[in-house]
């Protein structure tokens, strides 16, 4: 948006499409991996439980869109007026990835709390 920021003044259009692009283009990937999801599933005569079907449901989604919407609509702005932002930004989340949890305790992992597919 910064480079190109004079084509984007002389022509009107929705400013939003610009970060929601980027949104939609991993949209479609998704779409295409559910395809291949539910025809796994279909193969290997999974029994589709409740949960399965909410965690790929279209709420979840859209929770997912709009609040990666709105973040990345924030950092869009922030870009534009820190111009810096634009390289702390990967470093800031490559640290966030290792700052997360990756070995959980086993108490975690009670039957009851797992959702895996039930055949």
């Amino acid at each position: 948006m910064i480079e190109h920021a004079n084509i984007i003044k002389k022509v009107y259009f929705p400013r939003i499409i610009i970060p929601a692009s980027a949104i939609l283009v991993s949209l479609l990937d998704y779409a295409i991996t559910l395809f291949f999801y539910i025809v796994l599933i279909f193969y290997y005569e999974v029994k589709v439980t409740i949960s399965i079907f909410l965690m790929y449901s279209g709420i979840c989604l859209l929770i997912t869109f709009f609040s990666t919407l709105g973040f990345g609509l924030f950092l869009a702005a922030a870009n534009i007026r820190y111009r810096d932002l634009r390289y702390a930004t990967p470093f800031l989340l490559q640290f966030l990835f290792f700052a997360t949890p990756v070995i959980f305790p086993i108490s975690s992992f009670t039957p009851g709390r797992l959702l895996l597919p039930s055949r």
